[in-house]
């Protein structure tokens, strides 16, 4: 296979045989995960490198080579859980971010995996930099995201995600608030007969769980009824039974009970 790059690099950079080294290097990489041929998924980063290096830098060509190499670093990633591998990633990533026209869609699809990727990295490690480049990365990108999409629910709850991420290493509950937010408004904008959405309302729970027993949270310092209140319907108000229903916006108000001293009212949930 290697061969056969090297015999046609040249012509790499035409778009109907780049695309077909492109195309190959997508096989090896799905060849090399069905049979554990480490010798194919590193034939297809080479193919990827070698195809990339023939094209013009920031083209949509060279953008679609760049994915598939982010692809097979991620693959190498898994299988061995070396960081060098995604760092390696990360490093591609940037690159098609620096060629990429600023609040394109490609640009957005691409920051939008990379903070993801970011989010991963931090998890091996104590620094906090990675997590705030990808919440940096990631709020603008949610802003221009369309509402009722596939794209805005996944990035809405990896932003939320990180952001508790960070939270709970720093025990920063404006990072708490806003990761509260996000969810909220994910629950309240997805279809009732999404399968995604029982496991958002879920998130959103825990989320709420954890910021009404916060003593330095607003809500605990403040008695914010009407707060509290929102997040009740949030939760409970696609519960078909009337009693469930009730219940279950009655249990947020015994967590804040014994804490500041709230008294529930009635605010039709349902």
């Amino acid at each position: 296979m290697l061969a056969l790059y090297t015999k046609y690099s040249t012509l790499a950079c035409g778009p109907v045989f780049g695309g077909h080294i492109r195309g190959l290097a997508h096989d090896l990489r799905i060849y090399s995960q069905l049979t554990e041929d480490d010798n194919a998924l590193d034939e297809a980063i080479d193919a990827c490198r070698q195809v990339a290096s023939h094209l013009d830098t920031g083209s949509s060509r060279w953008q679609d080579t760049q994915d598939e190499l982010i692809d097979c670093f991620e693959v190498r990633y898994n299988e061995t859980g070396d960081l060098a591998f995604l760092e390696s990633a990360i490093d591609v990533y940037w690159d098609v971010l620096e060629h990429a026209p600023a609040d394109s869609p490609t640009w957005d699809r691409f920051a939008a995996n990379l903070a993801t990727v970011l989010y991963r990295h931090s998890l091996h490690t104590t620094q906090s930099d990675t997590l705030d480049e990808a919440i940096r990365l990631l709020r603008p990108v949610l802003e221009r995201t369309p509402q009722n999409t596939s794209d805005r629910q996944l990035r809405s709850r990896n932003l939320a995600n990180i952001l508790f991420c960070r939270y709970a290493r720093a025990n920063s509950i404006s990072d708490l608030e806003e990761s509260l937010w996000t969810y909220e408004e994910l629950v309240l904008n997805t279809p009732l007969d999404d399968p995604q959405r029982e496991s958002y309302r879920q998130a959103l729970q825990q989320y709420w769980n954890r910021y009404l027993t916060n003593p330095e949270t607003w809500i605990a310092q403040t008695n914010d009824q009407e707060r509290v209140g929102d997040c009740s319907y949030a939760m409970s108000y696609d519960i078909e039974c009337e009693s469930c229903r009730q219940t279950f916006a009655f249990d947020i108000w015994l967590l804040v009970d014994g804490m500041v001293g709230s008294t529930p009212v009635n605010r039709g949930v349902g």
